[in-house]
């Protein structure tokens, strides 16, 4: 039985990843050099042969939300105190000894709003606070949160909580699939909705898994794999993407999953990493685990999830790095239990054997890529990686993850490119199967560019700073959700 009651801690080992080349060589080297105490705390939150192939499947309590259930849902939210404490952070007493507006506590205490709360946030703000937050000279109507936050915070802060802002106003979940997320789980599964749930495998493997408050009776599932790292990747997926905010939009229900800490051989001593593992593919270390298949692990993990909650019958994959790499590998072995894919920055290894089933693959890379460079081989970190630890990077090929997919996916037609500022948009078309899109951000670095990355900062200055204009993990999460979706549809009765 997997373990649901262990809780997360404020801050965990892993914070940087392996192949940010800080490490140096020398004995008994535990992790990057100057990064032990770079973590940081986790966003407020962190805490299948599948059952439904189609909407006549499901139990009559997940078929329609009745129309109280969302409104119940929101009855248990306390707006009038998410105000108060919303303007408390933008318009702090004096007495409050604070030394300005605190624009990270109002993204934390918006970000895993469904959208349903924030309009009744936004709505109490203006009603409680819009007056007396406003200048006496400003004149007009009573200001809204978000006037609020324009007046206040960094124009840089104001961007961001803006493109959030912006995100709360869209629910994607159609209203005759909007369940809460109670609906969607199991007797017994011991899982908290609007919570990042740890859980524990018979194994003593670990995954996490949060579930929208506001869900889809349909149950579609993401499972998001973060790179190699130091130490553990506990959390850092959660906290780079900000997809637990992207499921309150979507109605998915995020998987976080974790690649197996081992020890590697750094020549002089051994240093504790992860990268994901399959004995019979080309990995990005050389050093092979022949006890460890990470497909198994990810079987395990959505037949554990499925005993906890309702699932639709194929899951999305969103990858970032070598998790995306894993992503690709596990389509392609495992083409019955995957709907589509993204990888973010991630690649593929030439000489590996192609996927044969197509599938909707979406891919994102940055041109500035100094760890997996989009025209292949090694970038200047990935260099330093390699001479510590040894590695396969040589055949990395990210340039050739469209080519794969377009193949498999049968696109007969021309490439259509454009750009629309820093982003070339790239689509195949003519596909029989599946899709292909891909997006080439110019000046991208090796991180996950999307506004919602509160990523460890120095980390993200050894591999590559985010570009925090762009919401590649919202547009992610919808592209992996519409996929899961329209595969159920597809196998409906006519």
């Amino acid at each position: 039985m997997a373990d649901v009651n262990e809780r997360p801690k404020a801050s965990e080992t892993a914070t940087a990843a392996i192949d940010s080349g800080a490490w140096t060589k020398g004995a008994n080297s535990k992790g990057p050099v100057g990064l032990e105490n770079t973590s940081k705390t986790l966003p407020a939150g962190f805490s299948n042969d599948f059952e439904i192939a189609d909407a006549s499947s499901q139990s009559a309590s997940t078929k329609e939300a009745p129309a109280s259930s969302q409104a119940t849902a929101i009855s248990k939210f306390d707006a009038v105190a998410a105000a108060k404490d919303l303007n408390d952070a933008l318009n702090p007493a004096f007495f409050s000894m604070r030394l300005g507006p605190n624009g990270d506590r109002v993204f934390n205490k918006l970000l895993n709003m469904t959208p349903d709360q924030f309009k009744a946030v936004d709505k109490e703000f203006t009603k409680s606070f819009g007056e007396s937050a406003k200048p006496w000279f400003s004149g007009g109507g009573a200001w809204s949160l978000e006037d609020n936050i324009k007046a206040n915070l960094s124009s840089s802060d104001s961007d961001r909580l803006s493109k959030l802002i912006e995100s709360k106003k869209h629910n994607d979940v159609p209203a005759e699939h909007r369940v809460t997320g109670e609906q969607l789980l199991k007797p017994g599964s011991n899982l908290k909705v609007g919570e990042i749930n740890p859980v524990t495998l018979s194994d003593g493997r670990r995954y996490d898994v949060y579930v929208p408050q506001n869900a889809d009776n349909r149950a579609p599932v993401i499972v998001a794999m973060h790179g190699a790292a130091a130490g553990d990747s506990i959390g850092l997926m959660a906290q780079e993407s900000g997809l637990t905010a992207d499921a309150e939009r979507t109605g998915a229900i995020v998987v976080f999953a974790y690649p197996k800490p081992r020890e590697f051989d750094a020549g002089v001593g051994n240093v504790t990493g992860v990268a994901w593992n399959v004995p019979d593919r080309t990995n990005l270390p050389k050093a092979v685990d022949k006890d460890t298949d990470d497909r198994k692990y990810l079987d395990s993990v959505i037949d554990d999830l499925k005993t906890k909650s309702q699932t639709a019958e194929k899951v999305g994959l969103f990858g970032f790095s070598d998790g995306g790499r894993f992503a690709q590998i596990y389509a392609a072995d495992r083409p019955d239990r995957v709907a589509a894919v993204v990888s973010h920055n991630g690649t593929w290894m030439n000489g590996e054997q192609a996927p044969t089933n197509g599938k909707p693959v979406m891919i994102v890379h940055g041109d500035a890529d100094k760890t997996l460079p989009y025209e292949g081989g090694m970038g200047s970190v990935s260099k330093k990686m390699d001479w510590l630890l040894g590695t396969n990077l040589e055949q990395s090929a990210p340039h050739m993850q469209a080519k794969i997919w377009k193949e498999a996916d049968h696109c007969q037609g021309p490439v259509e490119e454009v750009k629309r500022g820093d982003i070339t948009e790239r689509t195949y078309t003519g596909c029989t199967v599946g899709e292909v899109k891909e997006y080439i951000v110019k000046g991208g670095e090796h991180a996950l560019n999307d506004y919602k990355n509160d990523g460890v900062r120095f980390a993200q200055w050894l591999l590559g700073s985010a570009d925090r204009r762009q919401a590649f993990s919202t547009e992610g999460a919808k592209f992996l959700t519409r996929h899961i979706v329209s595969d159920l549809s597809m196998k409906r009765p006519k």
